[in-house]
């Protein structure tokens, strides 16, 4: 790469961090009574992870997909041959969702709802517009739906890719499901395996420059 293709790499790179924290910036302003963890890694790498929702490991450490979770993405990334600041990894909702429990007082995670996902959705999009990723790969149902709306169901999907269209732009999208499902469904471990070795492959052909699909 030539010192000129390097610099403008960079000047592209620095201005999708100041879109995204423009965005962030935004979101922040008028979610400010929520416990908000926004996206992190390498903008320029192509490659997109959505994840569900923050936990409270995610808010302690102010970074997404960190903990048991995030242990099973980081083994699948070595594997392909990425670290963590090789891709971008965000959430659909990038607020904790929890509630109280009356009985301890202690906070507690829920479910996603519809509204989380509306009033989510556009910043989402906006994130996904500025990182014009090659491939999305959502995790869980909950990226999936934000997306593809709450009729799309991820055991009916997963590991098979897709097109998509947002604002008019096209989109590879390959829905996965969410690490979390291996910690409390065991059975799963092998459709994981075989839907993250397709994905694998997608990533591979990305390495090499090759037309992915």
């Amino acid at each position: 790469m030539s010192l000129r293709n390097k610099d403008t790499n960079m000047e592209a790179n620095d201005k999708k961090r100041n879109l995204l924290l423009e965005i962030y910036q935004e979101f922040g302003s008028r979610f400010c009574d929520m416990e908000i963890v926004y996206g992190d890694g390498n903008p320029d790498s192509g490659i997109v992870f959505i994840g569900e929702a923050p936990g409270k490991d995610e808010v302690k450490l102010k970074k997404p997909f960190v903990g048991s979770a995030g242990k099973i993405l980081r083994d699948f990334l070595e594997r392909a041959g990425f670290t963590r600041q090789d891709i971008y990894i965000t959430n659909a909702v990038k607020y904790r969702l929890f509630r109280i429990n009356e009985k301890t007082g202690n906070k507690i995670n829920r479910p996603a709802k519809k509204e989380d996902l509306e009033n989510c959705r556009p910043y989402l999009i906006r994130e996904l517009l500025v990182l014009s990723p090659k491939i999305i790969a959502t995790l869980g149902n909950v990226p999936l739906q934000t997306l593809m709306g709450t009729e799309a169901k991820i055991g009916e999907v997963h590991g098979k890719k897709t097109d998509i269209k947002i604002e008019g732009k096209e989109f590879l999208l390959y829905p996965l499901y969410h690490p979390a499902s291996l910690i409390y469904n065991r059975s799963l471990e092998d459709v994981y395996r075989q839907d993250l070795s397709g994905l694998e492959n997608l990533i591979k052909q990305l390495k090499a420059g090759e037309r992915i699909g």
